[in-house]
């Protein structure tokens, strides 16, 4: 019945809701887009990949989260009051990235970046969509015409001196996935990271002609293992013990 009620409403509801949730004892706010706020309230929200990344912080021992394609920060915050870590986020929107940063303000261990991760360091452009988690980069493949658009910079993984090499990272660009691996794996697989990636044909029909056996083909030259998390898009992707 709560389910019909939010499907009912969700067209009259504001564009960002908030979410209570209980941090060190203490009751905090979670502000979300009403998209993926009916989502969470319904507890449907990638409930799968959350209690898989639950598995991985409880029984490996992670220090450092990056959270590539962080959005108004959900992973992160899942993270956040759960495990206890650094987190680098990352929001290439001027838009989610303000909204990110407001969702973080308390915590300590936990910083927002305004960039996204790609091949090289450049300015670029996104695609602002109604559906917040399907904000894209754009790029020759993409389709943007009558799209709204807005200012973005991207860099490169190995330009990223300054910032604690992650032992557990999670992907979620909307297709963009082979532009960041294509030129990160390398890094990732000498600092033993392990991954949940978001590995979509549809989302990928974005940016490139190349498809999720492309995906799979390079976490196979580097050398990682990769399982699916029950009947999600995405991906558990972890080196191969030698």
């Amino acid at each position: 019945m709560f389910r019909k009620v939010l499907r009912l409403i969700k067209k009259f509801l504001p564009q960002f809701l908030p979410v209570p949730y209980l941090y060190k004892n203490r009751i905090k706010f979670l502000t979300l887009p009403k998209h993926h706020w009916t989502q969470y309230m319904q507890g449907l929200y990638e409930k799968e990949t959350l209690e898989k990344t639950a598995e991985i912080l409880k029984n490996k021992k992670i220090k450092t989260v990056w959270d590539i394609g962080a959005n108004a920060g959900i992973y992160t915050i899942f993270i956040a009051k759960n495990h206890n870590c650094v987190i680098h986020a990352f929001e290439p929107t001027k838009k989610y990235y303000k909204i990110l940063k407001e969702n973080i303000r308390h915590l300590k261990k936990v910083y927002a970046h305004n960039f996204g991760i790609g091949s090289k360091d450049e300015k670029s452009s996104i695609v602002i969509t109604e559906e917040p988690g399907s904000n894209h980069v754009v790029n020759k493949f993409t389709n943007s015409k009558n799209s709204k658009l807005d200012d973005c910079y991207i860099k490169n993984i190995k330009s990223l001196k300054k910032i604690s090499k992650p032992d557990f990272a999670k992907i979620d660009v909307e297709g963009y996935e082979y532009e960041i691996l294509s030129s990160s794996l390398e890094f990732f697989a000498e600092h033993s990271t392990k991954l949940i990636v978001e590995i979509n044909d549809k989302n990928m029909k974005r940016y490139t002609e190349k498809k999720e056996k492309d995906i799979f083909k390079l976490l196979d030259e580097a050398n990682f293992t990769y399982k699916r998390i029950d009947n999600s898009h995405n991906y558990f992707c972890f080196m191969r013990e030698s």
